[in-house]
């Protein structure tokens, strides 16, 4: 009995370290994925910013084009990660720009700016494109909107 309990315990030993060390479950976080849903009609932006390294997110569309029609958000406490879902619909046809901005630090000049071109069909048929990523610092103007200048 006594060798079968220490064995149990082991296992659990093993599991909660394999947990501890590497699994996704505790693992910080930094990432985002923008697409389009099944109907084609709806844009989700999932958005994840690992709290251990300061990370925070931030976004921005250029035009009312697009409305926001549910958010949700988490908080892995296990691996620092928060993260939060947007959903938006077209209100209108037409282009914008949809800028997703990682912040490190509040330091706003050295954000990452990751620029979507989204396009609405006069079905209200989403499309995606992305344009490319770039410093918050080297545009003044997206700068300016973003810190409220």
């Amino acid at each position: 009995m006594k060798r079968k309990m220490t064995k149990i315990v082991s296992l659990i030993l093993l599991i909660s370290l394999f947990l501890l060390q590497g699994c996704a479950l505790t693992t910080p976080e930094t990432s985002h994925l923008v697409k389009v849903g099944d109907d084609g009609r709806t844009l989700t932006a999932e958005l994840k910013a690992s709290t251990d390294d300061g990370y925070t997110w931030q976004y921005l569309f250029d035009n009312k084009i697009f409305a926001e029609t549910s958010s949700n958000f988490t908080n892995n406490i296990f691996s620092n990660t928060y993260g939060s879902t947007y959903t938006y619909v077209a209100n209108d046809v037409g282009t914008a720009n949809f800028y997703l901005i990682l912040v490190q630090n509040d330091d706003y000049q050295n954000a990452k700016v990751f620029n979507y071109v989204l396009e609405a069909g006069n079905d209200n048929k989403i499309s995606i494109e992305k344009e490319g990523n770039f410093v918050l610092g080297s545009d003044v103007n997206l700068y300016n909107k973003v810190v409220g200048k």
